[in-house]
């Protein structure tokens, strides 16, 4: 995964309002985290609500220091991609701070 799209899924995830359940219906729509990222004031107007989305500066910090723990993307990609078939359910999203559930 490039460093984009992981700093992207940061950002999105940070971003208040933004939970789970609509993280993962946004990148089902839109297919990645960066332009789903893109989207999201557009759709938060429409909406009638102003977000402000959590900045990069933040999330190059998050993958900073999870780089320095030693935690990777692999085992989120793991998680993402078996959600739909229950396994993984209680492993951590080390990269992105959250869990499947």
């Amino acid at each position: 995964m490039r460093d984009a799209e992981i700093i992207a899924r940061i950002r999105l995830l940070r971003t208040r309002n933004i939970g789970p359940m609509t993280y993962s219906l946004l990148l089902d729509r839109y297919g990645n985290a960066v332009k789903a990222l893109a989207a999201v004031p557009d759709l938060a107007s429409r909406g009638g609500h102003k977000l402000t989305v959590a900045s990069a500066a933040i999330a190059k910090a998050e993958m900073s220091a999870n780089a320095a723990i030693g935690a990777n993307n692999k085992m989120a990609r793991k998680c993402r991609n078996a959600r739909h078939r229950g396994r993984y359910r209680s492993l951590p999203h080390h990269d992105l701070g959250w869990s499947v559930r």
